[in-house]
């Protein structure tokens, strides 16, 4: 669980903090990964830190965030953000 999980709503698009350990330098650089959900019955995609990173061409990790938009629970998004180097 995020340490920062902001409101969410039968519609909703939040951005929080997935780490809030360690020496937050954003950085240059950004990658991210997603993965999505239909109903509630079929999800797809990997939104984990390793592919976002390489989605960035990113060597060093300083920062992670999450995105997470949800309209009824009909459809579903969560994307990891990462920024470093």
């Amino acid at each position: 669980m995020a340490p920062f999980q902001p409101p969410v709503g039968v519609i909703s698009s939040t951005t929080a903090p997935l780490s809030t350990e360690g020496n937050w330098k954003i950085g240059s650089r950004r990658g991210e990964a997603s993965s999505t959900s239909v109903l509630g019955l079929y999800a797809s995609g990997d939104c984990s830190i390793a592919t976002a990173a390489r989605n960035g061409g990113l060597k060093e990790i300083g920062h992670i965030d999450y995105e997470y938009t949800n309209i009824i629970g009909i459809w579903q998004k969560a994307t990891v953000i990462v920024y470093g180097e």
